[in-house]
């Protein structure tokens, strides 16, 4: 099966063929387990994808009780674009569960069903603290309500689809994780993501391309 490699922020350049708003279903409360700690909050989203279990992937994210909005940052064809957590969520239903599309939504189409997903990833340096987001220093967080932490991540990622081609994409990302104060230890949505940033590559390549290339071919029009 030929693979293809797509170039994303550091830009692993090849590509080979072979031949809005929705809501999210609710997730089962113990389709995961809660996450103690930032880093073990990333390494939740990897096995996510390792088991394309939308109903964990649901469970990283702030519900909306939590009044703090998620977003998904990353450089679009036409410049800086960025996903609130119902178009994020939608687009993964889609990549984890083609067969179960909602009502009204056109239907994946079948050479992009996925056989499986490889993903390694692995940290740049550890997370640290992110004052920057509180109100106090002119963020949108409340210091007493939550905690921020970000750190960035090198990713490495397969799809293998059904079909004969497949995706492959050597990625940077930022997180800015957020730890709720008023949660005990050991609950879901005591570590939720806050921001999910692709990092722009350094140089310019022939072929830019991200993370968020494939997530788009997923995207309902």
């Amino acid at each position: 099966m030929l693979r293809i490699a797509l170039p994303v922020v550091f830009l692993l350049v090849g590509a080979c063929d072979r031949s809005e708003k929705s809501q999210p279903l609710e997730p089962h409360v113990d389709s995961c387990p809660p996450a103690s700690s930032p880093e073990a909050l990333v390494q939740l989203l990897a096995s996510t994808y390792q088991s394309r279990d939308y109903d964990c992937f649901v469970q990283l994210f702030p519900t909306p009780t939590d009044s703090v909005g998620f977003l998904f940052t990353f450089q679009g064809p036409d410049g800086p674009t960025s996903w609130d957590l119902v178009t994020l969520l939608r687009v993964h239903r889609r990549l984890f569960r083609p067969e179960d599309t909602p009502p009204g939504e056109p239907p994946v189409p079948p050479e992009l069903w996925l056989s499986s997903i490889s993903i390694t990833l692995s940290p740049r340096a550890d997370f640290s603290e992110a004052p920057e987001w509180y109100r106090e220093n002119g963020g949108v967080l409340d210091s007493q309500h939550w905690r921020a932490f970000q750190a960035s991540y090198d990713a490495s990622i397969l799809f293998d689809t059904n079909s004969e081609t497949d995706y492959r994409v050597e990625s940077a990302v930022k997180f800015v994780v957020l730890e709720n104060l008023r949660r005990p230890t050991g609950v879901h949505g005591k570590f939720v993501f806050f921001r999910w940033e692709e990092i722009p590559p350094l140089a310019i390549a022939s072929r830019p391309s991200y993370w968020s290339e494939v997530l788009e071919m997923y995207r309902a029009p």
